[in-house]
Formats: structure tokens, C-alpha cells, sequence
């Protein structure tokens, strides 16, 4: 079956033994963060903390992108952005979770597919929170960087576990696309 992502079969991938071993532990080397200018001189000093993620469903924390081009289509004005690298090896597995934004709106577009790999049967077109729910505790974080390319950290982030920071209009070429690690 194809879908519009290709998540049906992404999923269906992650049963088989040697694509869990050949992809889904594919680690990063680094995860990236998008920061407003403004922001960046209070997280330089204090590093990314939870408690100012205000956007989230199921679990309050730090989204990362193991794209930096990824990161990038996030800035949300056309002032001072950066983007904060962190090497991958610098972060505790157990504190990052599957993304609960952007992993649910491409789901979405194949529910049809999906909610019977998920076994979820609500008779609805589209999905409900606890359908969300339900594949978000299904799923671990490397699902997540492989079907939508980020995650969320769990725990804060100190400033001296950062190797680099990027500026948005001078360090990235605009053109280029929007490749991941896989």
C-alpha cells in the first residue's frame, strides 16, 4: 500500500528485525533547536528549558530536529533566529519522546491506513485525541525522527552541551533542501 508519506510502510518496516537494526538505530550526529534572537541571549546563559515550551499535547519539552533545515522552516518572523546544534551523544535517549505536532498531522493525512496498523477502530474519518494518544505511546522517538524528522527532549538542556549556533540569515543556504539523516 502507498500513502501519501509512506508511513504505512515505514511503519510496516519497523517490524522487520533488520530494518529496526539498519534504520531506526541509525543515530544523529547532531539535533537542532530553533531560537528567536531575543530568546538565544537568555538561553546562551541558561540553556533550553521545558517549562517555556508552551506548545505541546502529551508532554511538555524541547522539540529537536535531527534536520537543521528542518529547524529552519520554523522561524516565525524574518527577524535575529538561530539554530542551536547539539551533538546527539550529548543527550539521554531516555528523555526524548516521539513529536506530538507535526508526526500527528502527517498521520492524519493517512488515517485511513494507519488506524488499522494501530488497531484503533472509532468508525471517524479523522483522528481524536485519544487516537493521538494511543500511536503516540505506540511509537518511541526513533519512529518519530524517521517518519517527521523530530522529537521532544524531556529534560532540560544546558548551554555547555551546545557545540554550535547558527545564524539564520548568514550561516544556511537557503536553497538547499530539506535532508535528514536517513
Amino acid at each position: 500500500m502507498i500513502t501519501k508519506f509512506g508511513l504505512y510502510e515505514k511503519l510496516n518496516h519497523s517490524i522487520d528485525s533488520f530494518f529496526v537494526e539498519s534504520v531506526l538505530n541509525k543515530k544523529p550526529k547532531f539535533l537542532y533547536h530553533l531560537t528567536s534572537g531575543k530568546d538565544f541571549k537568555n538561553i546562551e546563559k541558561d540553556g533550553l528549558k521545558i517549562e517555556y515550551s508552551k506548545q505541546h499535547q502529551f508532554v511538555q519539552g524541547i522539540y529537536l530536529s535531527n534536520s537543521i533545515y528542518v529547524s529552519a522552516t520554523y522561524r516565525y518572523d524574518k527577524g535575529d533566529s538561530k539554530i542551536i546544534e547539539i551533538p546527539f551523544n550529548n543527550l539521554n535517549e531516555k528523555y526524548m519522546k516521539p513529536d506530538d505536532w507535526e508526526l500527528f498531522q502527517m498521520v492524519n493525512d493517512e488515517w485511513d491506513d494507519l488506524k488499522e496498523y494501530f488497531g484503533i477502530e472509532n468508525g471517524k474519518d479523522v483522528m481524536s485525541d485519544r487516537d493521538n494518544q494511543i500511536i503516540w505511546e505506540n511509537l518511541d522517538y526513533r519512529h518519530s525522527l524517521y517518519i517527521c524528522e523530530q522529537i521532544i527532549y524531556t529534560k532540560n538542556i544546558s548551554p555547555d552541551l551546545f557545540s554550535r549556533v547558527y545564524d539564520m540569515d548568514t550561516d544556511l543556504d537557503p536553497n538547499k533542501p530539506n535532508y535528514g539523516i536517513y
